[in-house]
């Protein structure tokens, strides 16, 4: 995580999940074209690491195109709990909510 997080200040807080969200705005800062979704754990919109992650995804340029509100996600796989995810696409400017 240090790693991909050198330059950030309180980057230890930070999960595993958010180092995707970094790790495709550096890739997509290499070619503008590039658009990308995620749907990943609400890890990234609550708790502390929302003040660490997001003003250094902002300064890098990332733009919200559409997000969704939390919803839980199950799974098929017996025992397993489900999960609250967040849905949300970079690096256009936001457009959108869609809350079903």
């Amino acid at each position: 995580m240090l790693r991909v997080f050198h330059d950030v200040k309180g980057a230890g807080v930070l999960d595993f999940v958010t180092a995707w969200y970094r790790k495709t705005a550096d890739f997509m800062a290499e070619n503008y074209a590039i658009r990308t979704a995620f749907v990943s754990t609400n890890s990234i919109i609550q708790g502390e690491q929302v003040g660490v992650l997001w003003p250094d995804l902002l300064r890098r340029g990332v733009k919200i195109h559409f997000a969704h509100a939390p919803f839980q996600w199950s799974s098929e796989a017996g025992a397993r709990p489900p999960c609250i995810v967040s849905l949300s696409a970079l690096p256009c400017m936001m457009q959108r909510s869609i809350d079903f």
